[in-house]
């Protein structure tokens, strides 16, 4: 269930843009930034845990595991203010990056394990809260 986001990772077409939407809670109701980074910690563990046992029966990066999109949601959001145009601008922005794959990506999603499968959508996470910053200054 965890792995999955809530079994969403078993629906038939996307299901990471499916967990990436709906990881989009997160954000919107955890406003305490102590909070959200106790939040982000837990996750990453629980996440690491559930994935390296998990691909041992499923493959590497199955497409039912999408814990990894909510901890790139996360990280799209980390120290943003948010509102609803935010988080739609965050969402598209981090399904651009993860869908995108530069090629560091690509080489940081072979490493072996959940360390693999988690890095390279927290480095897409990063690039869209990079991004995310950059427009919201433009904005002002």
């Amino acid at each position: 269930m965890f792995a999955s986001t809530f079994f969403l990772g078993f629906l038939p077409g996307a299901p990471a843009t499916y967990s990436s939407f709906f990881a989009l809670l997160f954000p919107f109701f955890i406003r305490n930034p102590y909070l959200y980074i106790f939040f982000f910690i837990s996750y990453f563990f629980l996440s690491f845990l559930t994935i390296n046992q998990l691909e041992k029966i499923w493959g590497k990066d199955d497409r039912k595991i999408t814990a990894d999109e909510v901890l790139g949601i996360l990280t799209t959001f980390f120290f943003i203010p948010i509102n609803f145009k935010i988080l739609i601008l965050g969402f598209l922005l981090f399904r651009f990056y993860d869908i995108l794959k530069l090629s560091f990506l690509r080489k940081v999603e072979r490493i072996t394990g959940a360390f693999g499968v988690i890095l390279d959508d927290i480095l897409a996470g990063i690039l869209a809260n990079i991004t995310l910053r950059i427009i919201l200054m433009l904005w002002q």
